[in-house]
């Protein structure tokens, strides 16, 4: 689902972030 989706990405966006930092 969309909403599925957009938890998923949030938490790999988060990944990314702290990744990043």
């Amino acid at each position: 689902t969309i909403e599925k989706f957009e938890k998923e990405a949030a938490e790999v966006g988060k990944g990314i972030t702290i990744g990043a930092s």
